[in-house]
């Protein structure tokens, strides 16, 4: 009963991502396919699928579903894609790059989430994605080249190190914003065959309507 109402959870899900304008089929599919509920703590998992934060250790949270999947849409991650991933967390996200992309690499600085995630990713049958412990901000250079990089923690500016790590017409999402006052924009940044950096602002990082068609008001 349980699987059941999991299965028709995500179905909905999916059915709200494409009323939205998402018609990733690869995407779509990772979505439909991956249960959140295992990624999730467990006091919080019939919570796991509502629009909302959910706690998990070290102090961080889990992004509700329908905006990670938002965030996704924009990088287009395609099945012959290298993804670097900066910011592990629960291992959800990671879940889903790893069922649209041919491999992920995910980095975290918390020992705790590596290890939750590999256990989650393992049970998940994800073969493809390799978690490290790690300091995002100096990326993954022995797997770089990467056709995309999906960072989940805000920077301003993003880490030198993440955008030379890009491989020439690749793309990186991230929320830049200061510390200040909260604000945060969601911006694609995609690095043309010349090697130059071109940067487009999608709106606010996790809030308001995002940008160039992607998808509805969050």
């Amino acid at each position: 009963m349980v699987g059941e109402e999991d299965a028709i959870r995500r179905a909905r899900l999916v059915l709200s991502l494409r009323q939205d304008g998402i018609m990733d089929r690869r995407l779509l599919s990772a979505v439909e396919r991956t249960d959140r509920t295992r990624y999730c703590p467990e006091a919080f998992a019939a919570r796991a699928y509502e629009d909302r934060q959910i706690p998990i250790d070290c102090g961080q949270t889990m992004e509700p579903a329908r905006r990670v999947a938002i965030m996704l849409s924009a990088l287009e991650v395609g099945e012959r894609h290298h993804v670097l991933e900066i910011g592990t967390g629960s291992g959800y996200a990671t879940a889903l790059l790893a069922r649209s992309a041919r491999r992920v690499v995910s980095l975290d600085r918390y020992r705790t989430l590596v290890e939750g995630a590999r256990v989650a990713l393992k049970k998940d049958g994800i073969t493809n994605a390799e978690i490290v412990l790690g300091d995002g901000h100096h990326g993954w250079p022995s797997g770089a080249p990467f056709e995309r990089i999906f960072v989940s923690a805000a920077c301003d500016p993003v880490p030198a190190a993440l955008i030379e790590e890009l491989a020439p017409g690749g793309k990186l999402i991230a929320p830049i914003g200061g510390e200040e006052n909260g604000a945060q924009t969601l911006v694609l940044f995609t690095r043309g065959a010349d090697g130059l950096i071109e940067s487009e602002p999608l709106g606010p990082a996790f809030a308001g309507r995002l940008g160039s068609g992607i998808a509805r008001a969050l």
